[in-house]
């Protein structure tokens, strides 16, 4: 149903530029407001998939996912790389309010 993904963004884990893939398991479904916070390092994710929310975002709804488990597909091609997650981290979210 179109009405249940209108606000779902796909979003590259490693950007293509950075030597990113176009492989599922870089890529991760958020919703609209999630994903800009994830592309501005305001929040990150765990190799264990937990939500890592930077300590210097003030945005009390983005705090509210600090520590929650993701949705983890069981077919490895569809799971987030933990390289892509662990260049997000030292990249994106390191660089948040620089």
């Amino acid at each position: 149903d179109e009405r249940n993904t209108r606000n779902i963004d796909v979003v590259y884990i490693r950007p293509i530029a950075n030597g990113g893939s176009c492989m599922p398991n870089n890529g991760i479904a958020l919703s609209k407001t999630l994903s800009l916070a994830f592309l501005t390092g305001r929040f990150t994710i765990s190799t264990n998939y937990t939500v890592i929310v930077h300590p210097q975002n003030d945005d009390e709804s983005l705090i509210a996912y600090a520590n929650r488990n993701l949705f983890v597909p069981s077919l490895k091609f569809f799971r987030p790389d933990k390289e892509s997650l662990q260049y997000h981290r030292n990249n994106v979210f390191v660089s948040f309010l620089r």
